[in-house]
């Protein structure tokens, strides 16, 4: 069975949600003595540090859109070069047999242009593959062992870039899961130790208080209300 991804269960951008907890990590070290009590510990606090670091160490969708846009980039340019290639073969092809007459049409070169990627680097496999069967007919327009080696490179480089594309792509799936995964459990763990800092200091400090009214409540859920404590 296949599993199910984590969506983020709060509205905060991460930004915010970065700086409300270290804002709330300076409030629980402020008043540690007072909440020692509700088990606000040295330990307690440290491991909430260490989420907080752990969650602004991961990478932002930001930078994984500039490391997409410039493998895109590559890969586009890597096609328009194939696609001169091609398209001299095809001039070649078509001064020989003649445009969409016998040998030409075993090219493949109909609807050539709007292939997406993956078609498009089979087309251009199939087009060297029969530019090489047929190298000498299309010699006397020029076709020789250095063009036929010059288009399967490009071939090999375009398939390349869009291998290179889909790895990426998988990675920033999984790096952003990731900080999915952290953002959660990082919003999950703030929110019960303001939860803490509010019940505490409701009707004993109202300054303090609203140190702790940091974060909106998880979507979907009511925050209980909170009442005087004795």
């Amino acid at each position: 069975m296949e599993k199910q991804e984590e969506t983020r269960i709060f509205s905060l951008d991460d930004a915010t949600l970065i700086q409300r907890c270290d804002a709330l990590r300076g409030s629980l070290h402020r008043d540690q003595a007072d909440l020692n009590y509700r088990n606000i510990t040295p330990i307690v606090l440290s491991n909430f540090q260490g989420q907080i670091d752990a969650f602004r160490e991961t990478d932002t969708d930001i930078e994984w859109q500039g490391i997409l846009t410039d493998v895109i980039g590559k890969k586009n340019q890597s096609r328009d070069e194939l696609h001169i290639q091609v398209s001299n073969i095809r001039n070649m092809a078509q001064n020989v047999f003649g445009l969409g007459k016998g040998l030409y049409k075993t090219f493949g070169f109909t609807y050539l242009d709007r292939l997406d990627d993956n078609n498009y680097a089979r087309a251009a496999k199939r087009v060297h593959r029969m530019a090489t069967a047929l190298v000498t007919e299309l010699a006397p327009e020029g076709l020789n062992a250095v063009i036929l080696a010059t288009l399967q490179a490009k071939v090999q480089e375009f398939d390349e870039e869009i291998d290179s594309v889909a790895t990426k792509e998988e990675v920033r799936d999984m790096a952003t899961q990731n900080r999915i995964i952290l953002g959660n459990s990082l919003y999950r763990t703030a929110s019960k130790l303001a939860s803490v800092g509010k019940t505490h200091f409701f009707s004993r400090d109202e300054a303090k208080y609203n140190d702790y009214v940091l974060l909106p409540s998880p979507e979907g859920e009511e925050e209980p209300e909170i009442g005087p404590q004795p």
